[in-house]
């Protein structure tokens, strides 16, 4: 999962990494140029750009070239690692092809698991966001409502495609004969927060790195590190500290403080859509975007939900730079009163707020939520279109085909799995000829079938393709 990333506002670069314009003071002109008369052309050579001193992201040109670097190479780049280390460390089995009896979930984060036997620094998060968030969520919706079920389901996420959470516990009774809990599908808050947030958070990270990059080529910004052409190295040491501290708290600081809202934001519009439209859970649940296909129940592709993963797309990215914005202007505003600096939330910057009623402070906080609700509105309504008018259709390659019965119930179309039909034969076959097989019968799977995998069925072998829901 994408999202489009605003552009910072504008920081005092000493601040960012230790750098500062080398012209504190730059003479008027046009663009990146020196001064030069208001009545007269613009002097646009290199050697003007030369004597104006000005850094790179002093003009439009500059900033559009450090961007295209910092987002479109180094954000990129750093999104796609994080999603592969994310992957990696999240759900990988290391048995690969088996299924639940054979080992299939391990490696896969387990949130019924301790602490103790959380093995990498994802899944600790997420066991620490299930625990001290995901566990009062849960007990205060089953004291509000009474219902256990309701209460598991608050706090589990994509309840179509992860359908055995808690298998391992689910299957460790069943073998030992003791009661079988229930299974609540889905996966948990906190394994959706982490998969959700951390490729966005290495992304922010490598816009900032490529920034500041940026800045430390650029001859034309200073660098507080390097005194009479020298490296100070304590100087550069602390600078180094304080940009890390900026990458994690700042720039990618805000993905994870507006994932909690931003996660129940897309549970809740994942089903007021699916309740328009029946059927696109099953297609946000594998986070296709809409590109998921409508057929009839002989199977023939009747629409799609391409304006549904518009919708989704438009409205959940569109909320989340409104949390990220407010989540900026409050950083800032804390910066500065920690270091004792004049700071405004809202209103004039030099407004006097030393004897503010509590009244006042708590409407000023309300003005700057519906304002920062208003700026992500006005910079997102326009830019997101540019974000699905693409995506949307990168995922039809592999969207699911979708039936929607005449009673609004949705189903995918769907194979049985080959690997398990043959356990659940032999098993039987086993029991047939007298011998005692293990355990109790294995569950039989069924496998959605993808646009890019779709083939006639081979009733031959006993491949069936149907509705399964």
């Amino acid at each position: 999962m994408d999202k489009p990333i605003l552009p910072e506002e504008q920081r005092n670069p000493e601040d960012a990494s230790g750098q500062q314009p080398a012209h504190e003071n730059p003479a008027q002109g046009v663009g990146a140029y020196a001064a030069h008369s208001s009545y007269g052309p613009a002097d646009l050579t290199a050697e003007s750009w030369e004597k104006s001193k000005r850094p790179w992201n002093a003009t439009p040109e500059g900033r559009l070239a450090i961007r295209l670097f910092s987002r479109g190479i180094m954000g990129a780049a750093f999104f796609t690692a994080g999603g592969m280390l994310n992957r990696k460390l999240m759900h990988d089995t290391g048995v690969h092809g088996m299924h639940y009896e054979e080992g299939y979930t391990a490696g896969k984060y387990d949130a019924t698991k301790p602490f103790s036997e959380q093995d990498n620094p994802l899944k600790f998060i997420a066991k620490m966001i299930d625990t001290f968030v995901g566990k009062p969520i849960e007990l205060t919706v089953h004291a509000v409502t009474g219902s256990e079920a309701t209460a598991k389901n608050a706090v589990r996420f994509r309840p179509t495609k992860f359908k055995n959470f808690e298998y391992s516990t689910y299957e460790a009774a069943r073998v030992a004969g003791k009661p079988v809990p229930d299974l609540y599908r889905g996966r948990s808050l906190g394994n959706e927060i982490v998969n959700v947030t951390f490729d966005f958070f290495c992304a922010s990270i490598g816009d900032a790195f490529g920034r500041d990059i940026a800045g430390l080529v650029d001859p034309n910004v200073k660098k507080k590190w390097v005194k009479d052409g020298h490296v100070d190295v304590p100087e550069a040491l602390k600078t180094m500290m304080k940009t890390t501290w900026r990458y994690v708290s700042y720039n990618g600081g805000e993905d994870w403080a507006v994932a909690l809202p931003y996660v129940y934001f897309m549970k809740g519009q994942r089903h007021v859509i699916d309740k328009i439209s029946p059927g696109f859970a099953y297609d946000f649940d594998r986070g296709l975007n809409g590109g998921s296909f409508k057929i009839d129940k002989q199977g023939n592709v009747i629409g799609n939900y391409n304006i549904e993963g518009m919708i989704d797309l438009q409205n959940r990215f569109t909320v989340y730079n409104m949390g990220t914005l407010a989540y900026r202007e409050a950083y800032d505003f804390v910066d500065r009163k920690l270091k004792g600096k004049h700071a405004v939330l809202y209103g004039s910057p030099d407004k006097d707020t030393t004897n503010q009623t509590l009244t006042e402070k708590a409407s000023n906080i309300v003005k700057w939520l519906a304002r920062s609700v208003v700026k992500g509105g006005i910079f997102m309504t326009p830019a997101v279109p540019f974000f699905w008018i693409t995506r949307t259709p990168q995922t039809k390659y592999r969207g699911l085909f979708i039936h929607t019965d005449e009673h609004g119930r949705a189903m995918t179309l769907n194979y049985e799995n080959q690997a398990t039909l043959k356990r659940v034969e032999g098993w039987r076959a086993a029991r047939a000829t007298g011998k005692a097989p293990q355990g109790e019968e294995p569950f039989r799977k069924y496998e959605n079938v993808y646009a890019n995998e779709f083939r006639p069925p081979d009733y031959s072998s006993n491949e069936a393709t149907g509705f399964t829901r």
